[in-house]
């Protein structure tokens, strides 16, 4: 399993690299992996979450377009 677990940090990382979103908080990132992944009470609803994201993203995306 260790592996495993150190590939699917790398595809994750990988990921958000290629997204353009490398310089997250970390430690909010693996705060928030492990609540979830432990079924523990989280900050936001995955709903919140998702809201979020997609504001985020579309807000620099307007950024990248000089809007």
């Amino acid at each position: 399993m260790d592996k495993l677990s150190y590939a699917l940090g790398m595809s994750m990382a990988s990921s958000l690299v290629n997204s353009g979103l490398n310089q997250i908080d970390t430690d909010s990132f693996v705060k928030a992996f492990i609540e979830v992944i432990n079924n523990g009470a989280a900050e936001m609803s995955p709903q919140e979450a998702n809201q979020y994201i997609q504001e985020y993203l579309s807000k620099r995306q307007n950024e990248m377009l000089g809007e």
